[in-house]
Parts: C-alpha cells; structure tokens; sequence
C-alpha cells in the first residue's frame, strides 16, 4: 500500500492544479441592456475574468448606433439620401455589401422581399404614427416605383431608375448589426454568447455548461406567451408576424409586412421564424418567405442551404406550426 501514496499524491496534485487553473479561467455571464433600433438589445456573453467589459460593451454598442444610424430611418440616413438623389452616387464597400446581399435576397424570394417598398410603407403610414388604408389609386400609382430590378448596382456605384422611388433597409439592418456585434465579440476574444435586436439574435458557441441556447417563439395570439421552442448553436433567429405593428380598419386587419407585387399587406402567414448562417439573411428571409405564404416559403426553405424555417398560419380557428426537415421542436 506504501508505493501507492506517491502515485495518489500525484493524482492530488494535477486535480488540484486543474482547479485552480479552472477557476482562474472560469467564464461568469455578462449582461447589458440598451436601446437601439428604436428597440431593447440585449448582449449576454462569457468572457474570462479580468476582461475590461465596459470596453468591450461600448464597442459593440458604438457600432449598432452607429449603423442604426447610418442606415436606419433617421434623416439623411443612407437610404433616405439614396432615395433623394437622381444621379449616381458612389457608395462605400460597406453599403455594397448591404445592396447586394440585398438583392440576391429579392432574387431568391422572387421579388417577395424588396428594398424598394418604402414608397408602399409611407403611403400605409406605418412608418408614422398613423397607419391607415390608401386610396387604391396611391397603391397603384406607388407600384411603379417598387421593383428590385429598377435598381443599378456596380462595385462602386449605384443608380435608381425611376425618380420617386424610396428605400428601405429596415428588412436587413438590424441582421447586419447583430453579425457585426457577434463579429465584434469574437475579435475580443468572447467564445460564446447571444446579441438580440429585438426579435433578430445570433448565438455563437456553446454555454460553459455544454448545452445548446434555448430559443422560443412568441405565441401570435397570447402575448408574452411562448408558443413553442427550439435549440440552436452558433445560429442567426429571426421572426416576421402579422401581430407586430397593425390597425384595424371595420372588420380587417392590416399589418406592415407589404407584398412588392400587390402593394398590400401579405397574408397566408401568422409569422415566420427563419434559421440561418448570417443575421442579415434569417433578417430578410423571415418577410420574404411571409410573403411568399406557407407552400411556396417552405419549398424555398427547404431548397436553400443552412436555412430552417418554422411557420406558423391559421387553420380555421386554431394555429398551425409546420417546420422544415432539420427543426426539431422542444
């Protein structure tokens, strides 16, 4: 029994030396709340101890306010000065790639998402405080100045078109900022954490604990109630419902996710939850496959790579959750 005390003694001390270099490295949650995007954004990350949080806070948030602003609806935003001008304009690397993924995204979706529905939006007055029902003739008339293909895009330039056209980045800005704070936490040195843009989140690697990030799903009818629930890794979540932002007109109901095509709101879905790789493209693709309606967004989903779709519609007077072959509902 004698010469087994150096071989335990042993074993003490590496176990010994493996906690405390453990517990030197021992990640703990960190979480900041703050407004942007005219929404709550919530970070939670796991940084090793000793990080200067504020720093890393700060950064990330700088740069969501700094892209709310530059292509959110503040006034001489980017899109708004795009909008305005008649000529050419040079745009910046950044601002091409937003254009482009933006119109590879009305390519896939068949013109159902579309930056160039702002014009549609104003006349609904959902950007104000006031949404109401146009006449059919400013419907009309606005459908002339939507349509994707009217915009000329190259490497370093872009054109519109028809003059009366208006933009809108609201369907790939908040994606694009959540890939940029994740972007942002990786460069310093965070290995795991969730951005939510209210509604629109991106997780990235795994909780200290090993399990997969928990995400619900908002009950279209019950609100604060969650419907049902999925878990994900390094993911990019967003939803499109009709139970967001809409105004009752007699007996009709009428919500801001516009069809490019018919100029009024799109039906066939209660809401729409895209998986994806980027932000920018779970962002876009959970209007356009709103848009597109059950059959033709589930055929789509189903085509696309890294992309899994829950949508949830009215069957009578119950709701129906259908999915695509990769999600697996909690």
């Amino acid at each position: 029994m004698k010469k087994l005390f150096p071989f335990l003694s042993i074993i003490v001390i590496i176990l010994l030396v493996s906690f405390f270099f453990t517990k030197r490295k021992a990640t703990y949650p960190v979480e900041e709340t703050f407004i942007c995007f005219d929404t709550f954004v919530s970070l939670k990350f796991y940084p090793e101890k000793g990080r200067d949080i504020q720093k890393i806070v700060k950064r990330v948030k700088y740069e969501l306010e700094r892209i709310d602003s530059a292509y959110g609806y503040k006034k001489d935003c980017f899109s708004d000065r795009l909008s305005k001008k008649k000529e050419r304009i040079s745009i910046s690397h950044e601002e091409r790639f937003i254009l482009k993924k933006s119109i590879y995204l009305s390519e896939i979706t068949e013109g159902a998402f579309d930056i160039t529905v702002g014009l549609l939006e104003d006349i609904w007055g959902f950007k104000g405080d006031k949404p109401h029902l146009p006449e059919k003739e400013e419907i009309t008339d606005a459908l002339f100045n939507v349509g994707y293909k009217k915009i000329e895009l190259t490497d370093s330039t872009i054109s519109l078109k028809k003059e009366g056209m208006v933009i809108d980045l609201g369907g790939v800005t908040k994606g694009y900022a959540v890939d940029r704070a994740v972007e942002l936490l990786r460069e310093e040195g965070i290995t795991a954490g969730i951005v939510d843009a209210g509604g629109d989140l991106k997780v990235f690697g795994k909780k200290p604990d090993g399990k997969q990030w928990l995400i619900g799903i908002r009950d279209p009818k019950n609100q604060g109630e969650i419907i049902t629930r999925f878990t994900i890794d390094d993911c990019a979540v967003a939803t499109s419902g009709n139970y967001e932002r809409y105004f009752i007109n007699g007996e009709e109901k009428y919500h801001h996710i516009m069809d490019p095509k018919t100029g009024y709101p799109a039906t066939g879905c209660i809401s729409v939850t895209i998986l994806a790789k980027e932000a920018i493209i779970s962002d876009a693709l959970a209007t356009g496959i709103f848009v597109l309606g059950p059959e033709k967004g589930m055929a789509l989903i189903e085509k696309l790579t890294d992309v899994e779709g829950i949508i949830i519609l009215k069957n009578n007077n119950h709701l129906k959750i259908i999915t695509s072959k990769g999600v697996k509902l909690k």
